[in-house]
């Protein structure tokens, strides 16, 4: 669900990508901390995409609690506007 509504692949960047955005976006479990510092760690070669996937996540609205599975009749475009805004 993450891959398609933030628009990224299973590669490992995109991957830890996807972390970056929901800690950014206000999630701050243990699990997506953790994950983020693994991140940075292991693969400090993708320092900037993590930096603008927080940053992603930090502009969009609260989606971080939505029951994903009630949307998923919604219209993907709209959702990701209704996130992200215009656009993106």
């Amino acid at each position: 669900m993450w891959h398609v509504l933030f628009g990224y692949t299973v590669e490992m960047k995109d991957e830890m990508s996807i972390q970056f955005v929901v800690l950014g976006n206000g999630r701050h479990s243990a699990p997506y901390l953790y994950s983020c510092l693994v991140a940075i760690l292991m693969y400090p070669e993708h320092w900037g995409s993590f930096y603008k996937a927080y940053q992603r996540g930090k502009l969009a609205s609260t989606f971080w609690h939505f029951n994903f599975e009630a949307l998923l009749n919604e219209n993907l475009f709209e959702l990701r506007e209704r996130i992200f805004g215009p656009n993106k």
